[in-house]
């Protein structure tokens, strides 16, 4: 079983971090509390590993180099080898209980999470859409703000927020990292959001 990553500086001044903790309590939302890392599986792509949460049932490709861990407020947290540039690049999965949240959406999730990065300074909103993961489409926001990167210093991010609907979950998928590093990461979240997906329902 291929060791993941624990956590580092980064994973306490990753502004991502922070604002999955405000969010959700700003939206009161439940954390399903039956989570495990993912644990690798024997297939690879070609410099990637492939990832499976035994909980929930989905699977992920992340970088060869990159970790897994569970932060404290057991989300799980995606990033590059520390004291690398990929350091300073997250990719957060967030598992919210439907039931707790009656009569919400996807979109409706969105809608809870953008009023708190308008708070951050230097906050701009970007633009938003949709993406196909997992054979739903998912809507997301891309905004920008000034935050602390893993050495504690403040530069300007750009963060891409995204939430899937799928069965009596919704899965909160974002991709951080500062505007220098912004693009060179962000293959890793393209191929992650690519290979996201969920196994079959197995039938009575």
């Amino acid at each position: 079983m291929r060791a993941v990553h624990a956590l580092n500086r980064a994973a306490n001044s990753n502004p991502v971090r922070r604002f999955a903790r405000r969010a959700a309590a700003v939206a009161a939302l439940a954390i399903f509390v039956a989570i495990a890392i993912p644990v690798a599986d024997s297939a690879r792509g070609e410099g990637f590993q492939t990832l499976t949460e035994p909980n929930f049932k989905f699977t992920i490709q992340i970088p060869d180099d990159w970790g897994v861990a569970l932060t404290p407020s057991n989300d799980y947290r995606i990033s590059g080898p520390p004291e690398s540039d990929a350091a300073n690049a997250s990719i957060i999965i967030q598992i919210i209980l439907k039931s707790a949240n009656p009569g919400s959406s996807a979109s409706d999730q969105l809608q809870r999470l953008a009023p708190k990065f308008a708070e951050v300074p230097g906050f701009r909103f970007i633009r938003d859409g949709s993406a196909e993961i997992a054979g739903t489409q998912a809507p997301f926001f891309l905004v920008g703000y000034g935050a602390e990167n893993a050495t504690g210093n403040t530069e300007p991010f750009q963060h891409i927020q995204v939430a899937l609907d799928h069965d009596a979950h919704y899965y909160l998928l974002s991709y951080s990292a500062p505007e220098r590093l912004f693009d060179t990461y962000l293959k890793v979240f393209q191929h992650f959001s690519a290979t996201f997906s969920f196994a079959a329902a197995v039938q009575p």
